[in-house]
C-alpha cells in the first residue's frame, strides 16, 4: 500500500492542559483523534482504533459541524475525570451501521497515564 496526499479537515482542536497535550480530530478516518504534545505539536500520537467506534469522535464529512472542549466532568469512580465534551452533527445513513453508533453529544474520558497512546472512554452524560 502506497502513500498518498489527501485534504482533510480539522474538526476538533482543543488543549488538554493536565496532560499538556493538544488534542486534534479530523474530517478522515471516521473522526478520528490525535494528541500532539504541546511543546512539540509535530510529534502526534495516533490511537489503533480500527473498528472500534468509541475512538470515532468528529463529524467526518468537512462540511458538517463538530463542536468539543476539554472539562472536568463526572466519572466512573468516586472523583470527577478530564473530559472532552463533543457535539458532532450526524453524518451517516440507514446503510452506514458505523457511524450509527457514534453519539451526537458525548462525553470522553481522557487518558492521562501515557504519553505514547491515548483512549477516549465513553461516559454516560
Amino acid at each position: 500500500m502506497s502513500k498518498r496526499p489527501f485534504n482533510a479537515s480539522v474538526k476538533v482542536l482543543s488543549v488538554d492542559v493536565p496532560g499538556r497535550r493538544l488534542v486534534t480530530c479530523g474530517s478522515v478516518f471516521q473522526g478520528t483523534c490525535q494528541l500532539r504534545h504541546i511543546d512539540d505539536i509535530s510529534d502526534a500520537v495516533q490511537t489503533d482504533s480500527r473498528g472500534n467506534t468509541d475512538y470515532f469522535v468528529a463529524a467526518n464529512d468537512p462540511r458538517l459541524s463538530t463542536v468539543a472542549f476539554m472539562a472536568p466532568g463526572p466519572g466512573p469512580g468516586p472523583g470527577p475525570v478530564d473530559g472532552l465534551y463533543v457535539a458532532a452533527t450526524y453524518t451517516g445513513t440507514a446503510a452506514t451501521a458505523v457511524r450509527q453508533a457514534v453519539p451526537a453529544v458525548s462525553l470522553r474520558a481522557v487518558d492521562h497515564t501515557s504519553r505514547t497512546a491515548f483512549r477516549f472512554d465513553l461516559l454516560p452524560l
